[in-house]
């Protein structure tokens, strides 16, 4: 990691995901789904590894059947990458790139026309 940038990551730790991914985050040390705990273990594990480990990816939204995918494939052999390597659900994965494509173009333009990060900024 480049400690000249800072990293922000946003999530909802009310979503799903997290129920879903509880034993696969508990396999790795997380031992609560609370935020804050979620948070500061992530915290540590990116402060310890200097890198971003795999399971950042669960805190992204990525589906976990992904992150599983790339971490037993050691990130090789996905079926199609886009904004994240995609190791099942190709269909409905492909559809999700599109949707955050159009979200993501969206934004561009807005930011473009002047907007400010917190006029882009809504609530969950």
């Amino acid at each position: 990691m480049n400690s000249s940038r800072i990293y922000a990551v946003c999530f909802q730790p009310k979503q799903a995901a997290f129920f879903v991914a509880e034993n696969f985050l508990k396999k790795l040390g997380y031992n609560s789904i609370d935020e804050k705990y979620l948070l500061e273990r992530l915290k540590k594990r990116i402060l310890k590894l200097k890198s971003f480990p795999h399971e950042i990816g669960i805190f992204l939204g990525y589906p976990l059947g992904d992150v599983i995918g790339f971490i037993n494939n050691n990130g090789k052999n996905s079926k199609f990458n886009g904004y994240w390597k995609v190791y099942c659900n190709e269909f409905e994965t492909f559809k999700l790139f599109t949707k955050i494509k159009k979200c993501r173009d969206t934004y561009i333009r807005l930011w473009e026309q002047g907007k400010t990060i917190r006029q882009l900024t809504v609530a969950a």
